[in-house]
């Protein structure tokens, strides 16, 4: 989907949700397309799940919206400073990520987030596949242009863990945990999970994409046989009822306030709410290596990397690596 094509969604919804009819014509003139143009916006926003009566000769109304996120339903109450002051919402796409990465080589500005309700080639680290689909999770990326030394960039992995758990946690009172380095756990199944892709040219970062991937509503026997006993979705933990919206809401506000303290070096406050927060320090786990070892998680460093130890009390840090906790 193009952005004009996004933006004239917007925009329709804006003058739906006033209440009074408003004709095809009127749109129209107001949007500056065709009547036949505003007939096909109308058609996919209902296919979105948008409650639109349509009456022959006296035009269309917004009866009531559904939970899908579109850009001006979020942006009409959202409180942030940087994250989500422009949002594109796709209804598919191979890769949020992807996207994101077009739009911030041709310039778009910090804080800009693409939502899709499925990908067909979502991506975590290391490559691996990040199953999505359709309207049963959040799948976005944000654009962040961090002034930022290239050697905290691991850090804003740990920033985005916790501003999703506590979103979690504030918005449904759902014990959510976060596994380092990148991801989200409730009851001992991962059910989201964080993917931080740079691009740097010498000393200068040209900007970070932050993906950011829930299972909110997914069934368990629609994972994978290669996943599904390690993973899970909030509603089949939870039994409770998930709002999209809500959870997304609460999602770019907390990824807004943790984003600030880590662009104002307040990186103590993070690193505080993570060590609350994680279900990982204090464990005995096994690092993924060729061969694989056994350690204990011992702290989590200034850097975000995990400080480990081994036989005879050796402290090792571990950067970039997978781990799993021995329960």
């Amino acid at each position: 989907m193009v952005k004009g094509d996004i933006l004239r969604d917007t925009l329709i919804l804006k003058e739906l949700k006033k209440g009074a009819f408003i004709s095809g014509q009127e749109l129209a003139e107001r949007l500056n397309i065709s009547r036949a143009s505003v007939w096909k916006r109308i058609k996919k926003l209902k296919k979105l799940g948008y409650n639109i009566e349509s009456r022959p000769r006296i035009g269309y109304r917004l009866k009531d919206s559904s939970q899908l996120p579109i850009s001006y339903e979020i942006m009409a109450y959202l409180r942030t400073q940087i994250i989500g002051k422009r949002i594109y919402h796709l209804e598919k796409t191979a890769s949020t990520q992807d996207v994101a990465k077009d739009y911030a080589i041709k310039g778009e500005q910090e804080g800009t987030v693409i939502i899709a309700e499925a990908q067909t080639q979502g991506r975590g680290r290391r490559g691996r596949r990040w199953e999505s689909p359709q309207g049963v999770g959040i799948y976005m990326s944000t654009i962040l242009r961090p002034d930022l030394e290239a050697q905290r960039l691991p850090f804003i992995s740990i920033m985005a863990g916790v501003a999703v758990a506590e979103a979690i946690r504030d918005r449904f009172n759902i014990d959510a945990k976060i596994k380092w380095p990148n991801d989200i756990y409730v009851e001992n199944k991962k059910i989201g999970g964080i993917l931080a892709e740079s691009f740097i040219e010498p000393d200068i970062i040209r900007y970070v994409i932050l993906g950011i991937g829930i299972n909110l509503d997914t069934p368990q026997d629609a994972f994978s046989k290669e996943i599904r006993a390690l993973a899970s979705s909030l509603r089949e933990i939870s039994g409770k009822s998930i709002s999209k919206w809500k959870l997304l809401k609460g999602l770019l506000e907390s990824l807004d306030r943790y984003y600030l303290y880590l662009l104002g070096k307040e990186d103590q406050k993070i690193i505080g709410r993570w060590r609350q927060l994680n279900n990982t320090l204090g464990r005995n786990i096994t690092v993924l290596d060729d061969p694989p070892y056994e350690a204990f998680a011992w702290d989590l460093a200034s850097d975000g990397s995990l400080l480990i130890k081994i036989k005879e009390g050796e402290i090792q840090r571990l950067i970039s690596a997978d781990i799993s906790i021995r329960y």
